[in-house]
């Protein structure tokens, strides 16, 4: 079973997507707040790129193989912070 964390998060939704000069982006960057997200669920996969939390989770049971449900990739430079939650919290 793959352990539950919760990760604090900044998304970059935002940001207008496409090709802009750079003195665009410049002036965006003084205008941004942050917008900070907590996401809780499985961790599926946690690597040197990015983590994989999914919502809900299915161990393997006879037969079948485990399956997750929507699962959600956030990129490690995007991380604040990423703590693992036990049954006590």
């Amino acid at each position: 079973m793959p352990k539950m964390v919760l990760v604090e998060w900044l998304d970059a939704i935002h940001l207008t997507c496409g090709w802009n000069s750079d003195t665009y982006y410049k002036q965006e960057a003084k205008n941004i707040e942050s917008m900070k997200h907590l996401t809780c669920g499985f961790l599926l996969e946690d690597n040197d790129s990015y983590v994989v939390i999914a919502l809900d989770f299915r161990d393997s049971y006879k037969t079948m193989k485990p399956v997750c449900n929507m699962a959600q990739v956030i990129h490690k430079n995007m991380i604040v912070s990423m703590t693992s939650l036990t049954r006590d919290q």
